[in-house]
């Protein structure tokens, strides 16, 4: 299966809002649609499918970060299970911070400083440890 990731950062429409709400309740990664409405005004990138069906979606919102005590994007990334094993997040990731930074560039003064990823999947956490 061919993806193509796009960064929507800021971008989202009334149409892509609904289908960003089933792709994540469709796939239990968000079981309340409510809640799955509010985490569209986050989306930064989405993938799709041959089809141009939504497979992934990464999602960035600004968060004091205890441990830093400043303001950083906390970055969540979804990918379903039929589209994972491609290894699509580190570029993921990439288009992601390149969505962010030129946001940042575009503002008198930055949001945020930078990026905080909390890693759920063990297997990546093992690999993927440095700052």
């Amino acid at each position: 299966m061919a993806v193509t990731i796009s960064q929507v950062w800021k971008k989202v429409t009334p149409e892509l809002e609904t289908e960003l709400v089933k792709f994540w309740t469709s796939n239990k990664a968000i079981a309340s649609e409510d809640d799955a409405a509010k985490r569209t005004k986050q989306v930064v990138c989405i993938a799709r499918d041959d089809s141009g069906a939504i497979v992934g979606a990464s999602t960035a919102h600004p968060r004091i970060v205890p441990r830093l005590r400043q303001p950083m994007y906390y970055y969540r990334n979804f990918i379903a299970e039929s589209a994972r094993g491609q290894q699509l997040a580190p570029e993921f990731l990439e288009q992601s911070k390149q969505a962010l930074q030129a946001y940042n560039l575009g503002l008198s003064k930055p949001l945020c400083l930078g990026i905080i990823i909390e890693l759920e999947n063990k297997g990546l956490a093992a690999h993927r440890n440095e700052a």
